[in-house]
């Protein structure tokens, strides 16, 4: 889904009920770090065929995509991890503890998250984190370089992802004056791999497509470790799994994957539960951690909380029922919903997919994988 807007300014969120603020620590400079738990022996963190061993198990990825753009804002510059205030901190706080309540272990940004505050509670909350090293056309290398150098032996960092979709947006560059075309796109995923090799020789390359990529695309773009797919489909995915083992061996993950909670324009929070826990129990399904054979390492939901942003024709100040997405389309109506995807709403309310998929997702202390 699109996640480039036009620059946006955004009102200070009130801290969120429920959540008690840290205690500075003296020692950290008042940072509220005061636990530091490795979430990856990074040198433990490899491919092996279709699974991806972390601490020497096959990790089941319960990821969620987050992109908390607080009310009023606008993607990116609204975001509550760029440079958070104490309120933004809280409420990052919030979301993870609620995050590992639910049974997850990754989120996934359309940033990299680079701020030190919330570096630590990614760590603190022993999340994985798939970093979005490269999304955007008029990121330059030398930016890629730096969020590689910066991130690489984060204890939370799992893997490297390029691109969101890049076959659809050309890496957001459709709609601008200078749009990329598809060759000069993937001339730009090669460019972008041999930087970050420059860089790092040890954590996989991901790529992030919209539906099923070609034999010949994959086998171009060699580099690529794991292939992330944005998938929407109604109720299944339907064949997409026996087809991407015919396609190479590699393995792959969904990107995003889900429903709305809207059935055109009106709210429909049980269809979107129906959707939400089949499309997981198919994913679990196809596990490489469960079997070798199988071709999934898990994947990320869409999403954790609403975004207020997304419908151009609306506010930013309230939630309009709009927007649009490339791909197919989700259940009941095939109707892409922008800024009701959440598991939870913009203030954090659990939706019911929130319960419902706590009960697929139990967060086993011993399953940290």
């Amino acid at each position: 889904m699109s996640k480039r807007s036009p620059s946006g300014s955004a009102p200070e969120p009130e801290p969120p009920l429920g959540v008690t603020e840290p205690q500075p620590d003296p020692e950290t400079g008042g940072r509220s770090d005061v636990e530091v738990i490795p979430v990856v022996d990074q040198e433990s963190l490899r491919l092996q065929g279709r699974q991806l061993l972390v601490n020497g198990r096959p990790m089941t990825m319960r990821a969620v995509c987050w992109n908390p753009v607080r009310p009023g804002g606008q993607h990116p510059e609204g975001l509550i991890f760029r440079n958070p205030s104490a309120a933004d901190l809280l409420q990052i706080e919030q979301d993870f503890q609620m995050m590992k309540a639910l049974g997850v272990n990754t989120i996934r940004t359309y940033e990299p998250i680079l701020d030190d505050r919330v570096l630590a509670l990614v760590q603190k909350h022993q999340l994985h984190m798939i970093v979005p090293v490269f999304h955007y056309f008029a990121t330059d290398m030398v930016e890629v370089i730096s969020r590689v150098q910066k991130l690489k032996n984060h204890p939370g960092t799992l893997l490297w992802e390029i691109g969101n979709e890049w076959n659809y947006n050309q890496f957001y560059s459709v709609g601008t004056s200078t749009p990329l075309g598809m060759d000069a796109a993937k001339s730009l995923v090669k460019k972008v791999i041999s930087t970050i090799r420059g860089v790092d020789q040890r954590l996989p390359i991901a790529t992030v497509h919209g539906e099923l990529p070609s034999r010949e695309l994959i086998e171009e773009l060699s580099g690529i470790d794991i292939w992330g797919l944005n998938i929407y489909s109604g109720l299944s995915f339907g064949t997409r799994f026996q087809t991407w083992r015919t396609l190479t061996d590699k393995p792959m993950y969904l990107g995003e994957y889900g429903a709305d909670a809207m059935n055109r324009t009106v709210v429909d929070e049980a269809s979107q539960s129906k959707a939400v826990v089949a499309l997981t129990q198919e994913i679990e399904q196809h596990l490489s951690s469960r079997s070798a054979d199988n071709v999934s390492i898990g994947g990320a939901v869409f999403e954790w909380n609403d975004e207020w942003w997304k419908d151009k024709q609306g506010s930013a100040d309230r939630q309009d029922p709009g927007g649009s997405a490339p791909g197919s389309g989700p259940y009941p109506d095939n109707v892409f919903n922008e800024e009701w995807w959440g598991l939870v709403t913009i203030d954090r309310k659990p939706r019911p997919v929130y319960q419902e998929l706590k009960k697929l997702w139990k967060p086993i202390a011993e399953e940290t994988f």
